[in-house]
């Protein structure tokens, strides 16, 4: 059973991305896979990856406005429903899809927009399950509401 006080993840969400981040680098050299035209590749890419450190930036305020941890190994404190929380629930989880979707764009790589896929469905089947349990054993029927208002990812 999972501690009361944390969510049971062990592993931080974030680092899965950086193995497929680094795979797709690595099989890019060998096999390159543009699909873009350059100039739309490099435009497309920093916006990508502008938007997600902003949302990235955005919900981190949040979590240090809040008191709360964005920590897995702490216990949280608060139900964060304002701000990106208001459109996801996984602010954080969307907007580091974002920074390597848009570095495997800038790169002008299929292979590293597709390594995005692997680590958001490990995380819509086994990290936002065991968070959405943990916060709804901290908050019930509060957390029950925002649940049933506002979509998993956007």
């Amino acid at each position: 059973m999972a501690h009361p006080h944390r969510s049971g993840i062990r592993i931080p969400p974030g680092l899965w991305f950086v193995p497929l981040l680094v795979l797709g680098y690595s099989v890019e050299r060998r096999w390159p896979s543009p699909f873009l035209p350059s100039s739309l590749a490099s435009v497309g890419g920093i916006a990508l990856i502008a938007c997600g450190f902003g949302l990235l930036a955005w919900a981190s305020w949040y979590f240090f406005r809040a008191g709360t941890a964005i920590d897995h190994h702490r216990p949280t404190s608060r139900l964060l429903t304002g701000g990106p929380f208001r459109w996801s629930r996984n602010p954080v989880y969307v907007a580091l899809a974002l920074v390597v979707a848009g570095l495997g764009v800038e790169r002008n790589s299929l292979w590293i927009v597709l390594g995005v896929l692997p680590p958001l469905v490990l995380l819509h089947l086994h990290v936002v399950p065991r968070e959405e349990a943990y916060l709804a054993r901290l908050f019930g029927p509060e957390y029950e509401r925002y649940r049933a208002s506002v979509r998993r990812w956007f």
